[in-house]
């Protein structure tokens, strides 16, 4: 790992071998030289996680993120006297990088768990949008997330939601669209967009409100309508990173929700709109016209009844056509 020949390390002070190290390594073994006095004779240990700079034989550096298990017991003498420690480093990072990757998950599926029982709960679209942004940004470790709703008519986007873009004007700050924006050629590419270096980035130009930002990488998904795509869902950071599967499907889990809520509110709206058609049309109409349910009675009464049949709708309201009804 560090290009020594294991001959040459033994019995080298570790500030030899990585000399520009000696503070970090001091500190690291200061935290396991505080380990009680049971721990260490019981051999239980302590866990130590550190980064330090490590000079390799070559010239080159190399920094080393770690977490140890460091595990000791003292050696004595005839007397009894502690001449000298015996101890062992047990290189554990890959085992803690899978324990905290797995919390991670963990908690992003509990954030969309969240954020769709909110959906469900009713959340206007504006409101439910506000929490993607802030759940997606949060637990994807970003500072920047966004809601891109697509004109298509002006082939352009309309800033929806936003966290992290300082001064942009949510409902009115404009993207370009097509090959002039990362959510442009999301939708030309019809699939989830990742980008490690947007400074390098030849499949599209960065937008202004990318630029503006500094943001180096990102990740960006469709939200899905009911017959054409309804806008772009982002996730961006100013450092350089690759982002991983998990982490696509992450904010794609939110944007469907996204897709979910904002279909189910037009449908509302689409609904409500129908039932006022109908209520104009029965109010003019010189016919009786009605709403029956089979176990609640008469829901909507026309008022032409009152010519008819000579009662007020009011009066009809939640009685049964049969009432009425002489054999």
């Amino acid at each position: 790992m560090t290009g020594e020949p294991y001959a040459g390390m033994v019995l080298a002070r570790f500030q030899d071998i990585a000399p520009e190290c000696d503070e970090a390594v001091r500190s690291a073994w200061n935290v396991r030289a505080k380990v009680s006095a049971e721990s260490v004779f019981a051999g239980i240990g302590e866990l130590i996680p550190y980064g330090i700079w490590v000079c390799k034989p070559d010239g080159a550096v190399l920094y080393l993120s770690a977490s140890f298990l460091s595990r000791g017991v003292p050696v004595r003498d005839e007397t009894g006297r502690i001449t000298l420690w015996a101890g062992v480093n047990l290189d554990v990072t890959a085992r803690r990088r899978a324990e905290h990757l797995t919390a991670d998950r963990a908690a992003q599926q509990a954030a969309i768990a969240e954020l769709g029982q909110f959906a469900l709960a009713g959340a206007e679209p504006s409101e439910l949008m506000d929490a993607a942004v802030r759940e997606v940004a949060e637990h994807l470790g970003v500072a920047y997330a966004k809601v891109l709703r697509y004109l298509p008519d002006e082939n352009a986007f309309v800033l929806e939601a936003a966290v992290g873009f300082n001064g942009c004007d949510v409902g009115t700050k404009r993207v370009e669209g097509g090959t002039d924006s990362q959510a442009g050629y999301t939708l030309l590419s019809h699939e989830p967009v990742t980008v490690q270096d947007l400074r390098t980035e030849t499949r599209f130009h960065g937008p202004a409100l990318l630029r503006d930002a500094g943001i180096t990488s990102g990740i960006s998904v469709i939200i899905q309508g009911d017959k054409a795509p309804y806008g772009v869902f982002g996730a961006h950071t100013r450092e350089q990173r690759i982002f991983t599967r998990d982490d696509i499907s992450f904010v794609q889990a939110a944007a469907n929700i996204l897709a979910q809520g904002i279909e189910r509110r037009a449908a509302e709206e689409a609904l409500t709109k129908s039932e006022e058609k109908f209520r104009e049309i029965a109010q003019r109409s010189f016919d009786m016209i009605y709403t029956c349910y089979t176990d609640g009675g008469i829901s909507y009464m026309s008022p032409a009844v009152t010519r008819i049949l000579g009662y007020t709708p009011a009066e009809l309201i939640g009685s049964r056509c049969r009432d009425y009804i002489v054999e």
